[in-house]
């Protein structure tokens, strides 16, 4: 059977860290010494990932994000738009939100959904939530590259950026 994900390949996942600026022994030109050490992190996540038994798929929407809450008059009232419906594992959903948290609403909005989501079932750890929405960004982020994507194109800067921020996180 094969994994529920798709871990990227080590070139692919050097040119995407490479464009968000995560280099071996730093960036030099925006003086980030700290980098050499987000890469590493990224590299140790991706071995234990590619190490990591494949989990049981549960159903999950798959592209879980603000735009698809349904609300009106003020409320929550359901999810919409099932078109990416999946079985993946159990992090995925809250790990796409977590990768998408904040784009069209400045407030982080996970730590809300968190709460609500622990008055159903006890949530995943944060970590293992981080770690969906770093493979999760890593692959999109790839997947732009392979097709084309400049490294300055604006949709990679902007995911590197985020990809940075969430593995700074820790």
């Amino acid at each position: 059977m094969e994994p529920l994900r798709k871990v990227p390949s080590q070139e692919a996942c050097s040119l995407a860290c490479r464009a968000g600026g995560i280099h071996d022994g730093g960036n030099a030109e925006s003086g980030n010494e700290s980098s050499g050490g987000l890469l590493a992190e990224k590299e140790a996540m991706l071995d234990a990932e590619r190490a990591r038994s494949p989990v049981v798929g549960r159903l999950a929407h798959g592209d879980f994000d603000t735009t698809a809450i349904f609300c009106a008059g003020g409320r929550y009232t359901g999810l919409i738009d099932f078109a990416d419906f999946r079985g993946a594992e159990p992090e995925f959903d809250l790990g796409h939100f977590d990768l998408h948290d904040r784009e069209r609403i400045s407030e982080p909005l996970l730590p809300a959904l968190l709460d609500g989501y622990g008055r159903v079932t006890p949530p995943p750890d944060e970590r293992s939530i981080r770690r969906s929405a770093v493979l999760l960004g890593l692959r999109q982020l790839c997947r732009w590259l392979t097709r084309g994507y400049g490294l300055d194109h604006l949709a990679v800067v902007q995911r590197a950026a985020r990809l940075r921020e969430l593995v700074e996180r820790g």
